[in-house]
């Protein structure tokens, strides 16, 4: 019994097209998000921005006091 040959030329061009579509995709959803995430923050009150912030901050202190 023969195994069939494999051509692994094609098959990388196929799986290469393939990996570029998706990076295009993801490209396009950060492009989106990012442009959701300005809105979202031009129509917070500055109390909104500052709970926000410390949010974040109190994140990063976390993972600081972690590692240490």
């Amino acid at each position: 019994m023969q195994v069939p040959e494999v051509d692994w030329k094609a098959q990388y061009e196929e799986t290469l097209a393939h990996s570029r579509e998706w990076e295009k995709r993801a490209k396009a959803n950060k492009s989106a998000a990012d442009e959701l995430e300005r809105l979202k923050q031009s129509q917070m009150s500055d109390a909104e921005k500052a709970a926000a912030k410390t949010v974040k901050l109190q994140k990063k202190l976390d993972v600081f006091k972690a590692k240490k």
